[in-house]
């Protein structure tokens, strides 16, 4: 079995280092780490301050007999009033983040540092100047053929929005990190991440998406700690994140078909194949080009330099586990 479904994970690994892109989802392994070591704190403090941030426009998108509804189950004996909506709704988000988050000191991230994100985000910008249309917009979008298989791009965007720009649509997309600095706007333009979001959302709601806004949250400094800029997509831009993404898709087809149809005879899928090949003495690795330069990426060792380095040996493929690659389900 051909994988057929892919995400930017996926595609940004690929592009990263073709082996590395091989042992994570040719092999489906990870490092034998904690949870936490295996997912970087910043990302899942991350995505629980998204969390709460997504309930609370869910809230707030309610029309309004729906909002008077959820405001009388939520507090009876109290009048309800449409301002008062701000307040329930940045009470869902701080609860959604605590659940998520829990109180765990993390590299950093605490409970009082999210508590305190929230409250800043709601004081500066809610009520917002615009209504939000869906959120967490996921699943998979259908390409063209390749290879005689039907190929899915699997997205995640945060959500879409009507009035940021006036009577056009836009993504908004939660980012957290350390320093907002330039090379960092720059990556998030220069990076095809929120394209694939913006196909994705046109696709799943017949629109056409004006810009991808990053709603950038700063952990470590205050001054300017909220900062959004949109990325317009434009036609040209549309035109080479497809050519990107097909030719990116393309080479990853192509590459596995081979890695199949010399080491098929292995397994039922290619994860199996490569496995049992690797194992048995096989080189399937072989065929996935090392990118040295990337080996210290961000001035950190590649968890897979041993296995690199010691040519897939069994000795070394015990130092990691299974972990098949899943496509992203809301909870």
């Amino acid at each position: 079995m051909i994988e057929t479904n892919f995400d930017y994970s996926m595609l940004r690994a690929f592009h990263s280092c073709q082996r590395k892109y091989y042992y994570l989802y040719g092999l489906s392994i990870v490092p034998r780490q904690s949870v936490l070591e295996v997912i970087p704190g910043a990302m899942e403090f991350g995505s629980s301050i998204d969390a709460g941030l997504d309930f609370a426009y869910q809230i707030l998108s309610l029309s309004k007999d729906q909002q008077q509804k959820y405001f009388e189950e939520c507090f009876r004996d109290a009048e309800y009033r449409p301002n008062r909506m701000q307040t329930v709704a940045f009470t869902a988000a701080t609860n959604v983040f605590k659940s998520e988050w829990g109180t765990v000191v993390n590299k950093g991230y605490s409970a009082d540092l999210g508590l305190s994100l929230i409250e800043e985000y709601f004081s500066r910008y809610f009520p917002e100047p615009f209504d939000t249309i869906d959120s967490q917009i996921s699943g998979p979008v259908p390409l063209k053929d390749l290879y005689g298989y039907e190929i899915n791009l699997q997205i995640k965007a945060d959500r879409l929005v009507w009035g940021y720009d006036p009577n056009r649509y836009s993504i908004f997309e939660v980012k957290t990190t350390g320093n907002p600095n330039d090379v960092w706007w720059t990556g998030q333009e220069m990076s095809y991440q929120v394209d694939g979001y913006v196909m994705g959302v046109e696709v799943y709601h017949d629109v056409s998406v004006h810009s991808a806004v990053i709603d950038c949250l700063a952990t470590k400094r205050k001054k300017d700690r909220l900062i959004r800029r949109p990325i317009l997509i434009t036609t040209l831009r549309r035109k080479l994140y497809r050519e990107w993404l097909m030719n990116s898709i393309s080479k990853i087809m192509q590459m596995q078909i081979e890695t199949m149809q010399r080491y098929g005879h292995k397994g039922d899928s290619i994860s199996e194949a490569c496995m049992s090949a690797t194992l048995e003495g096989g080189r399937p690795h072989s065929k996935w080009l090392e990118n040295r330069s990337n080996c210290t990426e961000y001035f950190r060792v590649c968890a897979y330099q041993p296995l690199c380095d010691l040519d897939c040996h069994p000795g070394a493929l015990s130092n990691y586990t299974e972990n098949p690659w899943r496509p992203y389900m809301p909870k």
